[in-house]
């Protein structure tokens, strides 16, 4: 059963756009999925990174050359997985943005709609 709150949006509709990460220093991370309520993002392991866990506090920019895409945000890290490609160490996370964050007009867009009729 499904467990989302929010709708995700894959990465594929975002092809322009990357995080940058100021708290920890991650200079460039791809973005796999995003909603209204967070995203899934990975990025290559470093000694900045090493000790990332649940819980923890996050923040940086989604970075994009369409301004409708980019944001600032802030949240708690809900799940961190390490994986290895061609022998390079990566983490993935799944990121819960804090309530105050202001959503770009793009992910506006994936918040679901009212049933025509009711009040928003």
């Amino acid at each position: 059963t499904e467990k989302r709150l929010h709708p995700r949006a894959k990465v594929s509709f975002f092809l322009d756009c990357n995080v940058r990460l100021d708290k920890p220093l991650v200079t460039e991370a791809a973005i796999e999925n995003v909603s209204c309520g967070g995203m899934r993002m990975h990025f290559r392991k470093s000694a900045q990174t090493d000790g990332l866990k649940a819980d923890d506090h996050i923040a940086g920019e989604i970075e994009s050359e369409n301004p409708a895409l980019q944001m600032a945000f802030s949240g708690k890290i809900m799940w961190i997985a390490d994986f290895l490609d061609d022998g390079e160490s990566w983490q993935r996370v799944g990121l819960k943005f804090d309530e105050d964050v202001i959503l770009s007009e793009i992910i506006l867009t994936l918040r679901p709609r009212p049933p025509s009729g009711e009040d928003t």
